[in-house]
């Protein structure tokens, strides 16, 4: 459950400049072009660096897409797979977004509008899906890999006669990846359903089968039948973990304790009891019980990923940063696909003023899950921080169109929107905020006037 990112995170707003930087944007433009000749020179490290200074800069949203993009084609040539993919990823953010967004934002009057729009011909969109195909079939993502192949052969459809694809390692062409990575998976699996009715999926349940009356909700029916059976078997530790199970729905916290406690005297070896416990006790705020039944599970089972993002939730409650950094790592390096392992982790470095690993961890959970909207929005505030406005209000409007009825996202544009000058597209902010029953008063009030 990816709410687990609002525990520790808190938002805050900066100051948002109402004059042009001309000297910024010169910098970032002559950067831009430096490392463009030398991405053509090959001099891979020497473009990095120059794109480094056009992301880290962040100032207009066509500079650091080009940015992103060049970097991630370095990147590509020196067989950084990852590091292409994260740069990819965000260059087609930024190609996605609408034009009418970008234009509803001030520019000064001697800026021609045109040079300011996220355009790429066809060509450079097929080099970016191909070459990001390439990197995610190196790193064993298929699935992405077959999407990107996929979208690579649209473009070829739609200009059979002027697009020539890039030269890939191995002579791998499109049809290439497609026969390697399409043929492989079932892009339309869908995931085994949790086969408990509850909204609590944070605790395990080890039988396969329950009694009727759990499946019906009659909990306390079934809290029942469990007794019953532990008075015929007092040693059944399933019986007392299903019943602790039970009681934790019923937030019979200190019951369940109890049946977990019993259930570990008669199976000391059982990792999920010791996850069952370590949660029930952070329901119950004991931070320290939890984070020794944690590490308990992780010296039963060292790769056991979803202990170490517990525990990593516990530290970030017992202001142990670090500690909590290094468990999200773990996890991730043993579950690559764990979209709360990235957004929390992402959201520990943002605490430590790690901005850039926080955005790169945020794109990396967008790239796995890329309808959560919660992603964009606390991306998007990582932005602001770093004063990347445009690029933050692109995030809140994302979230905004997978979810209009987002007050988290509607707000935070909004203010945005208003300091950079927008009052139109702030005020219209405000009136749906009001609209879904939030008091954006002070917003209509200094944006509507």
């Amino acid at each position: 459950m990816k709410k687990l990112i609002y525990l520790f995170l808190l938002i805050s707003f900066v100051s948002f400049p109402q004059d042009f930087d001309r000297k910024k944007y010169k910098t970032a433009r002559k950067n831009g072009n430096q490392a463009h000749k030398k991405l053509l020179n090959q001099d891979y490290y020497g473009a990095i660096a120059l794109y480094n200074n056009v992301v880290e800069n962040y100032y207009y949203p066509f500079q650091v897409q080009r940015a992103y993009e060049g970097r991630g084609f370095a990147k590509f040539e020196l067989e950084d797979y990852k590091g292409a993919v994260d740069d990819f990823t965000e260059a087609i953010e930024y190609e996605r977004a609408e034009n009418s967004i970008l234009f509803s934002l001030p520019y000064p009057s001697d800026i021609k509008q045109t040079e300011l729009l996220i355009v790429y011909d066809a060509k450079d969109i097929v080099e970016l899906y191909l070459k990001s195909s390439y990197s995610k079939y190196k790193l064993g993502d298929n699935k992405g890999a077959c999407e990107d192949a996929r979208k690579v052969q649209e473009f070829r459809n739609e200009f059979p006669n002027e697009i020539e694809l890039p030269k890939l390692p191995n002579n791998y062409d499109t049809s290439d990846l497609i026969k390697s990575v399409c043929e492989e998976i079932n892009i339309t699996s869908k995931p085994k359903s949790n086969p408990f009715n509850t909204n609590d999926n944070n605790l395990y349940n080890p039988l396969e089968s329950v009694s009727e009356k759990f499946k019906n909700d009659d909990y306390y029916g079934a809290i029942s039948d469990f007794t019953k059976g532990i008075e015929n078997n007092p040693n059944d530790t399933n019986a007392y973990i299903n019943r602790g199970l039970l009681k934790s729905y019923l937030k019979h916290y200190k019951g369940a304790i109890t049946d977990y406690t019993k259930a570990i005297e008669l199976n000391p070896i059982d990792a999920d009891v010791y996850i069952n416990r370590g949660t029930i006790k952070v329901n119950l705020n004991d931070f320290r019980g939890a984070l020794s039944d944690y590490t308990k599970a992780i010296e039963i089972d060292p790769n056991y990923a979803d202990a170490y993002s517990k525990r990593g939730l516990v530290k970030v409650n017992l202001n142990d940063f670090e500690g909590a950094l290094s468990d999200y790592t773990k996890a991730i390096e043993i579950n690559s696909n764990d979209t709360d392992a990235y957004i929390n982790r992402g959201a520990v470095k943002d605490k430590l003023e790690d901005y850039y690993g926080a955005i790169s961890d945020y794109t990396k959970a967008i790239y796995i899950d890329p309808s959560y909207a919660q992603t964009y929005v606390v991306r998007g505030i990582v932005k602001d921080e770093l004063k990347d406005y445009y690029g933050a209000i692109l995030d809140y409007t994302k979230a905004i169109n997978i979810n209009p009825n987002l007050t988290d996202a509607l707000v935070l544009r909004g203010i945005a929107k208003y300091y950079l000058g927008d009052k139109n597209g702030s005020c219209k902010d405000a009136h749906k905020l009001q609209e879904l029953g939030y008091d954006a008063t002070a917003l209509i009030e200094a944006a509507c006037n």
